[in-house]
Order: C-alpha cells, then sequence, then structure tokens
C-alpha cells in the first residue's frame, strides 16, 4: 500500500527526530560561540554594551 510506505517505523521516526534536534542544538550552539564575530566581521560597529 502506497500509504504506508510513506510512513517510517516508530524507531527511525525518533532517530530522525533525535537527529534534527541535535542538529539543531548544534547550529545554536555554534551561533552562541561564533555569532557576534561573524556579524561583527560583515557589518562593524561599536559595542553597545560598552
Amino acid at each position: 500500500m502506497l500509504i504506508s510506505s510513506l510512513f517510517h517505523a516508530g524507531d527511525a521516526t525518533l532517530m530522525i527526530i533525535m537527529f534534527n534536534i541535535g542538529t539543531a542544538a548544534m547550529f545554536l550552539g555554534l551561533g552562541g560561540l561564533f555569532g557576534h564575530r561573524m556579524f561583527e566581521w560583515i557589518a562593524p560597529r561599536p559595542d553597545i554594551r560598552a
């Protein structure tokens, strides 16, 4: 049946969801570590928090 082939088994679905959450957490962490430096390189401006 075509409909049953569109869905993953429970284990595969959980693995895909955890992979997506882990990837998003990695991007958030890298953005937190390097975001200020990256945006400062693109558009240099004085620090507001000084």
